[in-house]
């Protein structure tokens, strides 16, 4: 007898292999994506904005804010993190790439 849930879906199925699943570039999104919403429901990019703030100089401060929050350590630590372990730049829009290490400093 077929389950419920078995007969709602009309999809095609496929088999996988387990033991052949591998997982690459694996990022966090969870805590950046609360992070993200804290901020700009705090409305901190128009207080920067206010305080004479670029866009290019908000980017980097929104990185490093959310980083010491997320994942606190040193601004290059931060700056690996948001390249290589954090979904930032994709929740964000930004490339990792645009933000030096320099604008953290």
């Amino acid at each position: 007898m077929e389950s419920v849930e078995h007969r709602k879906f009309k999809g095609s199925w496929e088999k996988v292999n387990l033991d052949r699943v591998a997982v690459q570039d694996v990022r966090t999104v969870g805590a950046e994506a609360v992070g993200m919403w804290a901020f700009d429901t705090l409305e901190m990019g128009k207080i920067f904005r206010d305080a004479g703030l670029g866009e290019k100089d908000i980017v980097p401060a929104k990185v490093l804010i959310l980083g010491k929050l997320i994942h606190p350590g040193s601004e290059r630590e931060i700056h690996r993190w948001f390249e290589f372990r954090s979904a930032l730049e994709e929740i964000m829009g930004v490339k990792a790439r645009d933000v030096s290490l320099t604008s953290l400093y």
